[in-house]
Parts: C-alpha cells; sequence; structure tokens
C-alpha cells in the first residue's frame, strides 16, 4: 500500500509516526512512501533517512518509492540501481506521471565489451 508520509520536508500533513499509527489500527503492517517530499527521495541519503526513521518509530514496515527523475522534474534520470541497493523498492515520481518515454530510453553506448 503505497502513502503520502509527506516526511521530510511535509511533516505538518502526515510523518513516518502518524501514518504508522493509522496503519497499526487499520491492520495494515507494511506501507510504501511516495518520493514526492521535500527533499524529493532521488539520492541514497533519502532512502536511508525513510529506513532510519521507520526503525525509530518502529509501527509499521516502511519500504519507499525512489523517484524515476531527480527533483521530480522529469527531466534527469536518477541512479536507479543505487537507489534499489538503498532499498527502493519501486520508482515512481510520486503522483506526477512521466511525461516523456525519452526520460527512460537507454543512453549511447560508450564502450564494448569485447
Amino acid at each position: 500500500m503505497r502513502a503520502q508520509l509527506r516526511e521530510p520536508g511535509f511533516e505538518h500533513q502526515e510523518t513516518i509516526e502518524t501514518a504508522g499509527k493509522s496503519a497499526a489500527i487499520g491492520g495494515v503492517t507494511t506501507i510504501i512512501a511516495l518520493p514526492n517530499t521535500d527533499p524529493v527521495i532521488d539520492d541514497v541519503a533519502g532512502v536511508e533517512f525513510i529506513a532510519r526513521r521507520a526503525r525509530k518509530v518502529g509501527l509499521a514496515k516502511v519500504f519507499v518509492y525512489g523517484a524515476v527523475s531527480k527533483g521530480i522534474e522529469g527531466q534527469e534520470i536518477t541512479e536507479m540501481g543505487l537507489l534499489h541497493q538503498a532499498g527502493a523498492v519501486a520508482f515512481c515520481d510520486g503522483i506526477k506521471t512521466i511525461a516523456s518515454a525519452r526520460l527512460l530510453q537507454p543512453g549511447p553506448v560508450l564502450f564494448h565489451v569485447l
């Protein structure tokens, strides 16, 4: 179940703790946080922050979506491999759509492995 956890940056709307309490009361054990926070979860530090906060709060298990594009601006792709290694389980730009499929096209081949 995805959730607008809003932490960091918009804690007045929702926090990992308030969402965790709501999830626990509703019988939900796991939630996935969207990346449209401030700062956006588009780097390893953001993924690690959510994991640390979720462990500290200790209510529901919290996973995270990594952002597809830096700043969720749709211009430059994030380092999805690094985000995945850090714990991101999926990728999206929050509630924004990917406006251009070109963002997801592979770049030019820089070298060939023989």
